[in-house]
């Protein structure tokens, strides 16, 4: 089927809805409707553009959440997890998780962060056929040593922005994506589009396949313009950073993120808040390939306060 930009931006919109309701029940019915389209037509729409059925999508967010809460928040009540992520009941969610990981919430709670690695990863390994999981950038050796590592606590303001949606599969789709972003908005003679596009990774990688980690190559403007087909608009929220910048790809970005989380946030006062990543290029986007570039990193937080 021919991906129209009709079709991108309908789905793209219950994408969107999804996301800002995933703590509670949608019905196809609700999401067919949003796209206009019939039940029928949009459940086969959805899964030809996104490549899951509006079920599976859903799930899976939902579960991928849930795994990150339980290992940045071990203490945390597995049932308010279970609620947050918008499961009706500790017995269905517990069902869930372990039909999609193999492993019950409170057991994968109790493991080493590398089991926990190895856990998350799983749903995309096919043991049959011995193949590596789709997520192999990520190390599980011990975390790195990044004394050299200069981290600080930046106030970004709010910022708005359009964007366009890749994965973190293939640096150079990434590429492609900036300069095509950047395209877009120059050719419309955006407000504030003269800025150099910037990245913001949707999901952790260390929790979801590269080829479901959504990344957006995004350029700031004074106002949302009217947004069609492939290109959506984002709002960004005032927040605190732990800031620090690294040079090279999304595995030498993650390794220094796991460095912080394990070696400066405890002591720092500080927790992580689950919330998307913002890259800031050193160098241009457009002219640099994403492996080769330096990459201001301001990972989400707040203070520190216990959960239960």
């Amino acid at each position: 089927m021919r991906q129209s930009k009709e079709l991108l931006e309908r789905i793209n919109k219950v994408v969107r809805h999804i996301e800002q309701a995933i703590d509670r029940e949608m019905s196809l019915d609700e999401l067919a409707s949003i796209a206009c389209f019939s039940p029928f037509h949009f459940q086969r729409i959805f899964k030809e553009i996104i490549g899951e059925t509006p079920k599976q999508f859903i799930k899976r967010l939902r579960l991928e959440e849930a795994a990150r809460l339980i290992a940045f928040h071990p203490d945390r009540n597995i049932l308010s997890v279970a609620l947050q992520v918008g499961f009706q009941s500790l017995e269905v969610f517990s069902r869930a998780f372990k039909d999609y990981y193999s492993i019950s919430p409170d057991t994968y709670r109790k493991s080493s962060e590398s089991e926990r690695f190895r856990i998350t990863q799983m749903p995309y390994t096919q043991l049959q056929t011995g193949e590596k999981p789709v997520l192999d950038v990520v190390s599980l050796k011990p975390i790195q040593d990044f004394d050299d590592l200069s981290i600080e606590i930046f106030t970004r303001p709010p910022i708005q922005c359009v964007y366009l949606k890749t994965t973190l599969q293939s640096p150079k789709m990434i590429d492609e994506s900036f300069k095509s972003i950047k395209q877009w908005s120059q050719i419309r003679d955006l407000p504030g589009s003269d800025v150099t596009p910037f990245g913001v990774i949707k999901d952790y990688p260390i929790f979801t396949s590269l080829d479901k980690c959504r990344f957006f190559t995004c350029i700031a403007v004074d106002n949302p313009a009217k947004i069609s087909g492939i290109v959506n608009h984002f709002a960004i929220s005032s927040k605190k950073y732990a800031t620090f910048t690294i040079e090279g790809g999304i595995a030498d970005i993650v390794e220094a993120a796991k460095f912080l989380v394990h070696s400066w946030i405890p002591g720092s006062g500080y927790e992580i808040v689950l919330e998307p990543v913002i890259l800031i290029p050193i160098k241009d986007p457009t002219a640099t390939p994403f492996n080769e570039n330096s990459w201001q990193t301001h990972i989400p937080i707040q203070p520190e306060r216990r959960l239960y």
